[in-house]
């Protein structure tokens, strides 16, 4: 009896190439395992997030900075780990050796990368902005771009600025910030507001009422009390002056309003200077300037809401931090002689 042995039709070829195919396919498994639990990036790469970035997004960024290799794994990781929706904006340093898992842990994590900015009391919008952009935060200009639209934030305070070049001038509330790196002009903006709007309660609202005015008159009488005061214990004083000076229907004549017009805090006021056609200049209009100089402090608010009751209807402040008052122009000028003054420019012009 014999026996037919049944002869294997596959042929070596044919074998051969399932061999490649399943070698490859371990090999790009083993690729990417080893790209997900570990990058191989040689130094720290920095990105920035940006508000609102998809998985989709990230990854794309990812690649494209050389940071990961498989976008279709980083993705897989995030869905499958539920990130998706949680990132958080602001600066993340990648290091070598981080797993996908790492890298999205990041991402969501919020404040990883903070820059702290001291933003002072009597600052204005283009010195913020500069600020900023000295800080690393972003560009000056994206900053006081940003400062020109007041519907894009929701406040009751901002309901009758006026129609100026930066309408959020003077509610850029002066404080210590905790900023995370990338964070876009705009949410660096409603940060300030935000906080501006956590300092003017329901209380000062209603003290503006009493006093006719609307916040943005108060912000601007606050300002140049902030600006004009020598010293902060004299706030309310110096708000007393500018209080009787817009009583009896006299100019202001602050000074700190000709250097917002020319943006440049010169020590001495020219001729020149004093006579520049502006609705902020208060040596030439009577009335409070057209918008805000600066971003007052709560306490030149208090005092804008709050003036002490005196008959001054003079003022000038001395280089090192002395306040000056007067009934009378005589007496004005009798008291600043031999003074050092903190702005000065010619005497003629004050009336």
């Amino acid at each position: 009896m014999s026996v037919r042995v049944k002869k294997d039709r596959r042929s070596p070829k044919a074998v051969g190439i399932v061999i490649v195919i399943l070698a490859v396919i371990i090999l790009a498994a083993a690729l990417m395992f080893k790209d997900s639990t570990g990058i191989s990036i040689s130094q720290s790469q920095h990105i920035s997030i940006e508000e609102g970035m998809t998985t989709d997004q990230l990854a794309d960024l990812l690649k494209d900075e050389g940071i990961i290799k498989y976008k279709t794994v980083f993705k897989a990781t995030a869905d499958l780990g539920g990130y998706e929706g949680n990132f958080k904006s602001g600066g993340a340093t990648i290091t070598p050796g981080m797993s996908y898992d790492d890298i999205l842990d990041l991402l969501v994590t919020p404040g990883r990368e903070m820059v702290t900015v001291i933003i002072s009391p009597g600052s204005e919008a283009r010195e913020i902005a500069e600020q900023l952009e000295a800080a690393g935060l972003l560009a000056a200009a994206d900053f006081l771009e940003a400062l020109k639209h007041p519907e894009n934030y929701d406040y009751r305070f901002l309901a009758d600025v006026t129609a100026r070049e930066y309408p959020l001038e003077g509610y850029l509330y002066p404080a210590t910030y905790e900023i995370p790196t990338g964070m876009s002009a705009e949410s660096i903006v409603d940060l300030m507001l935000e906080a501006f709007d956590n300092q003017f309660s329901e209380e000062y609202y209603q003290k503006a009422a009493e006093y006719s005015m609307s916040v943005d008159q108060v912000v601007a009488m606050a300002s140049l009390v902030e600006r004009e005061s020598g010293s902060a214990e004299e706030r309310a004083n110096v708000a007393g002056v500018l209080y009787n000076r817009r009583n009896a229907n006299m100019k202001l004549q602050c000074p700190s309003t000709v250097q917002y017009i020319l943006k440049e805090r010169k020590p001495q006021l020219s001729q020149n200077d004093l006579r520049i056609d502006s609705p902020y200049n208060t040596f030439i209009y009577t009335g409070l300037p057209f918008g805000p100089v600066c971003s007052p402090s709560i306490e030149s608010i208090q005092a804008a809401l709050s003036p002490a009751v005196h008959y001054y209807t003079y003022h000038a402040a001395t280089e090192y931090g002395e306040d000056l008052y007067a009934m009378t122009r005589d007496e004005l000028l009798s008291v600043i002689s031999g003074k050092q003054l903190k702005i000065t420019f010619d005497e003629s012009v004050i009336e």
